[in-house]
């Protein structure tokens, strides 16, 4: 478990509109499994925190049908022979298939149309990681536009973000005029894999856009991120006191190559739940949108370190 310590933020000026208090200087807790802060689990179980965040917001009970599972391992055989023989032969069993276990078929499909027989040579950058990797997965999960809930690829800034820009957004449209954000989702490729300090930041960048998303919506937000072809999915809540948890509630290696797509089978589960987790459980509504926002430039200093020349990371590992 890391902690992501925020730097003190400076108070903002006062104005006739400016909040009374402010909470930006408050700490995001990090749950990872096998991962502990040695200060904080003086004081709690660390642990146990991790394990009932995870098992209130997923269920252990959902399963994919099981005989949809093993025609899906069936033609996941030997995926290497007759990849558009296999694409048609999925889109069958979609039919047969309910609404959940349908998504889940639908992700297998289009990583056979789309994933190669072997991995390149040349490093796999942002552009072809966003459209060979992961939106092949993640848009099956979060874009519902029948349920007016849709997943986007930012190349701009989000109303909760300040000026900074997110990969993508999870977010749902309650009426024509209005879009409410569920989630963000930050990238990195494999060329920038080793910077942990660019790896860690991109948790940082998370936890920050979240924890103002829960703050105005008083709900709970799906976070995702990815470093190279790796997924780790976080759920972030408020609690007492003002603490912000931001749980792992699972990771997926994500297949390189068409011979390794069978081995995303042992998670087919585990990705059904996310599903229903965000269909079901996700608020698409602000509770109070005059909620006071995170002042813009500090955190725009808190989570754009290429802005910083001379000083030190403004997270640590405690």
């Amino acid at each position: 478990m890391l902690r992501l310590k925020l730097p003190p933020q400076p108070a903002p000026a006062k104005s006739a509109t400016a909040s009374s208090s402010s909470t930006d200087d408050e700490d995001i807790i990090l749950l990872k499994k096998a991962q502990f802060c040695s200060e904080l689990v003086k004081y709690i179980d660390a642990e146990s925190l991790l394990k009932n965040i995870q098992s209130d917001a997923i269920s252990k009970d959902i399963k994919v049908n099981t005989e949809i599972f093993l025609e899906l391992v069936t033609l996941l055989r030997d995926i290497n022979d007759e990849t558009d023989r296999r694409a048609i032969e999925l889109n069958n069993l979609y039919e047969k298939a309910t609404k959940e276990d349908g998504i889940i078929i639908e992700i297998f499909a289009n990583l056979v149309t789309k994933a190669s027989k072997f991995q390149g040579l040349s490093p796999v950058g942002e552009l072809e990681l966003t459209v060979n990797f992961l939106d092949p997965i993640l848009s099956h999960i979060f874009h519902r536009p029948n349920s007016n809930r849709l997943f986007v690829w930012l190349n701009r800034k989000d109303d909760n973000t300040a000026t900074c820009r997110p990969y993508a957004t999870m977010m749902a449209l309650p009426q024509k005029a209005e879009n409410v954000t569920l989630g963000y989702v930050e990238v990195k490729p494999l060329d920038v894999q080793s910077d942990l300090e660019l790896a860690f930041m991109d948790l940082v960048r998370l936890g920050v856009f979240a924890r103002s998303l829960v703050k105005k919506s008083k709900s709970k937000s799906t976070c995702c991120t990815m470093y190279w072809l790796y997924y780790g999915f976080y759920l972030v809540s408020e609690h007492s006191y003002g603490i912000t948890t931001m749980a792992e509630l699972l990771t997926i290696d994500v297949p390189k190559y068409i011979s390794e797509i069978g081995g995303l089978l042992q998670k087919v589960d585990d990705l059904k739940r996310l599903f229903l987790l965000y269909d079901q459980h996700m608020e698409p509504h602000y509770v109070n949108v005059t909620a006071p926002e995170d002042d813009a430039a500090s955190t725009i200093e808190t989570i754009n370190p290429k802005r910083r020349k001379t000083r030190t990371p403004s997270f640590s590992l405690v």
